[in-house]
Parts: structure tokens; sequence; C-alpha cells
């Protein structure tokens, strides 16, 4: 490997995780190259080393407990790994600089997106005036296709949609114009539409800057149409290192075929339930939510629009209601609503017929088991001072589905064998886990509480396309065993086509099309729809 040619060269990578009883390999001799100007794909399955191997480029790994790193990260003729971490932090966001998976964990909740773009300026350019800084900024965020300056200076975090905190994050990565751009799963939790914008984004900004990009994805598709490399890592270790040509992808490896044959199958449509019901286990009617905002400089509150209005449904047993929209288009808010995290604004809930309100969720302790939410960001919902195996247990007991943490172990050791989990990952806390490690354990936490309804949030965006298929196939299994229902939101109709029996499509907080999911999904009426669909 001549790395005189390359902008970033990784030699002999390896990350163990010291325990009490030993070592566990993490990366093992990764190698991996890139020129300037280039694109480098990396892509493999949920916990096969891919974050792991961009937080060891980015010098991160020390923020992790008991690890220990060896190898050669050469850029600009040194060695990284040999760094102290005063010279990482003029490296760390000035040459190279980095997307994270969950972008509202990357943004402080309680300061404006401006500020946060100025303060990456600063923090390299002490230098600089805080005016010229905020120009800066502002010529950035247009960049990344923010166009209202003045409106993102002004937002906090949780007022923007994910595909605008995305940009947000990104215009922070290009701020100092850095050497190198490492987008791990950029796209993972947008729809369609949002996820073409911010990799075109990104490729501009590439083509713009002349800097390399190592894109960090599941997407094979969009890698094959992108990248002029590819590595694929399975286990921690190299699988295929390869030219993304034809002649490239003939040479690939018997496992790596294998892998993109099965990720890139389509799903089918999802078969009705056998059992057909008009009780209605969770109903909404007319529910609308509008967030107020406090002038602080006087005690006049000031309404936003509505984020959803006008949503009515009604799910029966043996159905899972898809809800499918764009970023921004009210989805998540709606799930909020319907397990009680917050109140509607207007219109009224139901269970089993009777009604229910946020109170009802706060004081019925049964009520709150039986109604389940899997929130999209894994991490944020892990308790990250104890093991998950602890939280899952604790869990068990509290609701006393165990009588004891030995029984509740042994429930727990049955379901991860079913989702393609080892027993280990009980041992690890959560910032140990891949990002797919971490909504699998979700889920089987949840599974394991045998609720009546089940809430999806995008709950499976962070896997890679064949654990998707894995507990697609687990979720209809249970939901014939045990006859629950839900409603699984996301932004992939593919997702939904695998999922869903009826589906609500979505479009700035109202519904604009419903039905049985294959009758829409075949003959879409709305433009929106069509959209979403790619079929216009």
């Amino acid at each position: 490997m001549d790395i005189s040619e390359n902008i970033l060269t990784v030699l002999d990578l390896c990350v163990k995780h010291l325990t009490r009883e030993g070592e566990e390999l993490l990366l093992d001799h990764i190698n991996l190259s890139i020129k300037k100007g280039t694109v480098l794909g990396i892509t493999g399955q949920s916990g096969s080393g891919k974050s792991m191997t961009s937080l060891s480029i980015m010098g991160l790994t020390f923020l992790m407990d008991d690890i220990e790193v060896t190898g050669k990260v050469i850029f600009e003729g040194q060695d990284l790994l040999s760094k102290s971490e005063k010279e990482w932090q003029k490296i760390r966001g000035l040459k190279i600089s980095m997307v994270f998976q969950s972008p509202e964990a990357s943004l402080n909740p309680v300061t404006h997106c401006g500020e946060q773009v100025i303060e990456a300026i600063l923090t390299h350019h002490p230098e600089k005036s805080k005016k010229s800084a905020r120009l800066r900024a502002a010529e950035v965020l247009v960049e990344v296709g923010l166009m209202d300056t003045d409106k993102i200076f002004k937002a906090y975090p949780h007022e923007l949609s994910g595909g605008q905190i995305q940009r947000v994050i990104i215009a922070m990565a290009i701020a100092n114009r850095p050497d190198i751009i490492i987008a791990d799963e950029p796209t993972s939790s947008l729809d369609i539409k949002s996820s073409r914008e911010i990799v075109k984004t990104l490729l501009e900004l590439k083509n713009k800057y002349q800097c390399a990009l190592i894109f960090i994805t599941h997407d094979l598709y969009l890698l094959k149409q992108i990248s002029d490399t590819i590595l694929f890592l399975k286990d921690g270790r190299t699988i295929d290192f390869i030219d993304n040509s034809d002649l490239g992808f003939q040479k690939l490896s018997p496992t790596a075929r294998d892998y993109f044959e099965e990720a890139l199958t389509k799903l089918p449509f999802r078969l009705l339930a056998k059992k057909e019901t008009e009780n209605c286990v969770l109903e909404g009617r007319n529910l609308a939510k509008r967030f107020n905002e406090r002038n602080w400089f006087s005690l006049v509150k000031k309404s936003s629009e509505w984020v959803i209005n006008n949503i009515t449904f009604c799910l029966c047993k043996g159905q899972i209601l898809g809800i499918l929209g764009v970023s921004g288009s009210g989805k998540t808010t709606i799930a909020k609503i319907l397990a009680g995290v917050i109140e509607p604004t207007s219109g009224e809930m139901y269970f089993q017929g009777l009604p229910i309100t946020r109170h009802s969720f706060n004081t019925d302790k049964q009520l709150r088991k039986t109604v389940q939410i899997i929130f999209q960001d894994a991490l944020t919902s892990l308790n990250p001072k104890m093991t998950v195996g602890q939280q899952i247990i604790e869990l068990l007991m509290f609701h006393k589905i165990a009588k004891d943490a030995h029984l509740a172990k042994a429930m727990v050791d049955s379901v991860l064998l079913q989702l393609n989990l080892h027993t280990d990952v009980l041992k690890k806390y959560p910032a140990q886990l891949s990002g797919g490690q971490r909504q699998r354990l979700i889920l089987v936490r949840t599974l394991l509480l045998k609720p009546e309804v089940i809430i999806f949030d995008e709950s499976l965006s962070a896997l890679d396309v064949i654990n998707q298929h894995q507990i697609i196939e687990y979720i209809v299994a249970l939901q014939h065993k045990f006859d629950f229902c839900g409603v699984f939101i996301s932004h992939d109709p593919e997702l939904i086509k695998a999922v869903c029996t009826d589906v609500v499509i979505l479009d700035k907080g109202q519904i604009a099309e419903a039905g049985k999911t294959e009758v829409v999904f075949t003959n879409p009426e709305k433009a929106i729809t069509k959209e979403l669909l790619l079929l216009d």
C-alpha cells in the first residue's frame, strides 16, 4: 500500500475491550486508505465494527472504559494514535470532522443551533470576532440548504425536524473546511427525500472543498452509487476492500456476496392478520398538537403552527398501523401522544373503549406496561450508568414478571437468541454497544413485558437490512402468538410494506391518505404518497 498518495491510511488497527474475564477483540487488524476528493464507503451488519472504526480514526475511544487501541492511523505523515488529547483537540473538528449517527444527541438541547455552529468555528479560530464567526456560520448553513438562517440561529434542536438537525450537524462539520469528513449513518433516521438531499449536500461539499468523505451506511444501493472504494466488515474483521466497479464486485468474497444479495432482496407485502375484529384497542379522535412558546420579556404566549391536526384512527387487535411521512411531518409527535408522553392540544384518546389522558399513564402502572413505545434513539432510552442486563432485569422485577433475578435472566437469554444477540451484551454498558445492538435490546426489553399495544417510532432505522428482515419476521411471529396490535412509524416504505397491515400517509401533520397497505402502495392517489414511494 503506497501511503504517500493517501490523505488517510489505517494500518493494522486493533481495538480490544479489556474485561475481568479477558480480552474481547472489537476490531481485528483493519487496514484502509482514502485519497483526497474521494469517497470511502464502509458497510457491514450491525455490530460489525463500522462505528468503532470511525471513533478510532477520530481519537474518541478514550470516552469508553477499558478500551485498548493499537495500530496506526496516518494523517499528514503523522500517526494520530500517538497524539495526546490536547493535540487531538487541534485536529478534531478542524482537520477531521464527524457527522454522528444520532444528530439529536450531538447538539446541546438548551443552546440555540446558531450559537453551536458559531462555537464550532471559534473553538479553532479564537482570533475571529463573534461577528465574523456568525457570518461564516450563516454561510455554511446556506451551503447545507438551510436558507432561513435567522430561524435556525434562534431555534433550539427540538424545534427542528430530523433533516434540519442533520444539516446543522453537517454545517458544524464543514465550518472549518476539514480535510476529511466522516459521516456515520447520516441518513438512517431520515425519509427517502431528505436522505437524498443530505447525500447530495455531502457530495457537493466534498467536491467543493476537495476533501475526503468516509461514508458509513447499511444502504448498499447508496454505496454503489457514491463510493470510490468500499470496505466490508464482519465481526470486527475486513471481509473485502474493493474498488466500486463491476469488476470489483465480481471479486467479492462468498461471505460479502451472500450479504449483498440478501440485503438487496425486496420484502413482500405483509399478509393481512388472521383475526378480523372491529373492537378498537386504541383509538384517537381528532388529535391535534401545537407547542406554545413563551416570550420571556412578556407574559404573552406565542402559539406555533399545528404540528399535527385532525388525526383520527382506530387500532384493532391483529393490526399494525403504519405511519409514513417525511421528516417533520408529525410522526414522532403522534407516537408521544399515543404513549402518554405528551398531552394533545385537543382531541380524545380511548383504550379499550375507556377515555385516557397523559395523567392516566402517569397514575396507572398497568396501562403504562400495556401500551409500550420504542423510541428512535436507543442510546437516550437506556441508563448510561447501568449495564443493559441490569436494566432489563430490573424492569422485569419491577413489573413482577419474574420472581427473582435468576428467572429474569433466563427469560432475557431466550429472547436474545431469537434476535441474534449473544448473551455477553448483557454485561455491557449502552455506550459499548453498536447502534443496532442497542436498538435490538430496547426491542427485547419491550417484548418481555408482553404489552397489548407497541408503538415503534423508527425502531429499525439503525439496523442493517439483514437484521431488519430478521426482526420483522420476529415481530410478525410474536404478533400471531400474543395477538398484540401496534403502530409502526417509519420513513421507509419497504419496512411499512413488510410490517404493517394498514397505513396512514402523513403530510404536514394531517392524514393525506389511508387504507390497507397493499392497496395504498399499489394504487396511490395523492402526490405525497407517490413521492414517498419514489413513483413520481
